[in-house]
C-alpha cells in the first residue's frame, strides 16, 4: 500500500488517459455529425460550426469556474461531476429538436462539463511531476483522446449513415459514461504533494521529505489526517487579486494572444475540415482517408512527445513556435494546391500539429508566466484556447456562407499561425535579454559589494 501511495502519480496518468478518451473523443469527432445536424436542423454552415466551436470554447473558458469548484469540493469530485454531466449532455442533446437547444446542451453544457475534468486533471498531474517531466506525463494522458477518437471515427462512419446523428450521440453517451466516470474517482492528489523547486529556492520546511515516485524530482509533506483526502488549491495564488495584478503585466497579454491566435485556426481544422473537403468535391472515401490520417498522426504527435520531448535540444516554447511556423506553410499549401497527394501530406502535418497543440500550450504558459503556481499557467492557457475556439469558426463560416468557398478563411488561418509564432519568438528573445541583463546586474552588485568590503577592511587596518 505504501508503494502504491508513493507511485500514485502513475495511476493518475492512467485514469486521466481514460477520462480524456471518454470526454474529448466525441468532441474531436464532431465533424462526422456536422452534415447530419446541418441537414436535420436546416442550419447554415456558420450555425452548425458554432456548436462545435462552443463545445471547444467552453472546454477551456470554464477554467475560472473550475478553479472555484475545485477550491470548494476538491479535484476528484470536480472530475466526477464533469464526467457525469458530459455523459448526460450527449444523451439529452440527441432528443433536442431545435438548433438553440442543441447549441446549449451539446455545445455549452457538454463542453463546460468536460472542461472541469480537463482543468482538474492537468492541475493534479502537474502536482505529481517535476517541470522536466510534466510534458511527458501530459502527452501520455492526452493520447487517450487520440486513441478513442480513432475508434469513434471508425464507429461514426458506420453509425451516422445508418442510424443518424441522434442515435450516434446516444451510443456516445454510454461510451463516455463507461470510460470516464469510473476513472474520474482516481483523479486526486492522494498525498499533500508539492513539486520540488530546488532550482528556484531551497525548501526549508523541516517536515518535508523527498519521494522517489513517478519521477526523481518531487517532494511531499508529512501525511495529513485520515479524514482529509485532497489538497485544495492555494487560495492566495488563485485569488481574484492575483489575477487582477496579472492583467497589468504586458507579457501576460502576449502569452494570451500567442496561444489564442493559433487556437482560432485549429477550431476551423477541427470543426469545418470535412465541410471544406466536401466544398472542393473530394470523394467520400478520400475524405475518410484524410480524416483518419489526421487522427492517426494526432496520436503519433503525442507519442513523439512522450519519447523525445526530453531529448530535443530546445524547450517546449521553441517547439510550439516551430509548430506554428510549420502550420503556416502547411495551411498555404493546403488551400492553394488542393490535389490529393498534397492534401494527404498536409493531413500528416496537420495531425501531428494538432496533437502537439493539445499538450504544449499548458507547459508553455506555465514556463513563460514564470509563476510558482502552475494552476495559474494552466488556467491562462485554457482561457486563451477557449477564446480562440469561440471566435475561430465565425470568420470561416461567414466567408463560406457568402462565397461558398473556404479559400480566404484558410489564408486568414495561415496569417494567424504566423502571428502566433512571431509572438512566441519575441517572448523568448525578450526573456533571454532580460535574463542577461539580470545576470549582469547581479554581477555588478556582487563586484560592488566586494569592493566596498575591501575598502572597509583597508580603512580598519
Amino acid at each position: 500500500m505504501e508503494y502504491l501511495r508513493q507511485h500514485y502519480g502513475y495511476i493518475v496518468v492512467i485514469a486521466a488517459f481514460l477520462v480524456f478518451g471518454g470526454l474529448l473523443s466525441p468532441i474531436n469527432s464532431y465533424g462526422r455529425i456536422f452534415t447530419g445536424i446541418q441537414n436535420d436542423l436546416n442550419t447554415t454552415a456558420i450555425q452548425t460550426g458554432w456548436i462545435g466551436s462552443i463545445a471547444w470554447a467552453s472546454n477551456f473558458l470554464v477554467s475560472p469556474l473550475a478553479v472555484f469548484v475545485e477550491s470548494h469540493i476538491g479535484y476528484c469530485a470536480t472530475t466526477v461531476l464533469g464526467s457525469v454531466i458530459t455523459s448526460a449532455a450527449y444523451l439529452i442533446s440527441s432528443f433536442m429538436g431545435s438548433y438553440g437547444w442543441v447549441l446549449l446542451v451539446l455545445g455549452f453544457v457538454c463542453g463546460s462539463a468536460a472542461g472541469l475534468c480537463i482543468h482538474s486533471s492537468f492541475c493534479v498531474l502537474y502536482k505529481y511531476f517535476s517541470p522536466d517531466h510534466q510534458t511527458k506525463a501530459s502527452s501520455v494522458m492526452s493520447t487517450g483522446a487520440s486513441i478513442a477518437t480513432i475508434f469513434l471515427s471508425i464507429s461514426y462512419e458506420k453509425l451516422v449513415p445508418t442510424f443518424g446523428w441522434r442515435t450516434t450521440l446516444q451510443v456516445t453517451s454510454v461510451f463516455t459514461a463507461v470510460l470516464a466516470i469510473p476513472a474520474s474517482f482516481a483523479i486526486r492528489p492522494g498525498l499533500d504533494i508539492v513539486r520540488n523547486k530546488m532550482e528556484m529556492k531551497q525548501v526549508a520546511t523541516t517536515d518535508c521529505g523527498t519521494l522517489e515516485g513517478p519521477e526523481e524530482s518531487f517532494s511531499y509533506k508529512t501525511a495529513k489526517p485520515d479524514n482529509v483526502h485532497e489538497e485544495a488549491p492555494c487560495e492566495e495564488e488563485s485569488s481574484l487579486h492575483s489575477w487582477l495584478k496579472m492583467c497589468y503585466i504586458w507579457r501576460v497579454w502576449l502569452i494570451l494572444f500567442a496561444l489564442l491566435l493559433p487556437a482560432m485556426c485549429w477550431s476551423v481544422y477541427w470543426v469545418n475540415i470535412i465541410s471544406y473537403f466536401e466544398s472542393i468535391t473530394i470523394p467520400e472515401h478520400d475524405i475518410l482517408l484524410f480524416v483518419m490520417v489526421m487522427t492517426i498522426n494526432d496520436l503519433l504527435g503525442r507519442i513523439l512527445l512522450v519519447f523525445f520531448i526530453q531529448k530535443i535540444p530546445f524547450g517546449e516554447t521553441s517547439l510550439l513556435c516551430f509548430c506554428n511556423f510549420l502550420l503556416f506553410a502547411v495551411t498555404v499549401f493546403f488551400v492553394l494546391f488542393p490535389s490529393t497527394p498534397v492534401l494527404f501530406i498536409c493531413s500528416v502535418f496537420i495531425g501531428v500539429g494538432r496533437g502537439w497543440y493539445n499538450i504544449l500550450p499548458y507547459r508553455v504558459s506555465v514556463d513563460l508566466l514564470e509563476s510558482d503556481n502552475s494552476d495559474q499557467g494552466i488556467t491562462l492557457a485554457m482561457i486563451a484556447l477557449g477564446v480562440g475556439f469561440t471566435v475561430g469558426t465565425l470568420p470561416a463560416g461567414a466567408i463560406y456562407d457568402v462565397t461558398s468557398s473556404y479559400t480566404y478563411a484558410f489564408l486568414i488561418n495561415a496569417i494567424l499561425f504566423l502571428l502566433g509564432a512571431l509572438i512566441l519568438l519575441f517572448l523568448q528573445v525578450e526573456r533571454r535579454v532580460r535574463s542577461k541583463r539580470e545576470r549582469k546586474r547581479r554581477g555588478w552588485t556582487a563586484v560592488h559589494s566586494s569592493t566596498s568590503r575591501e575598502c572597509v577592511d583597508t580603512i580598519a587596518t
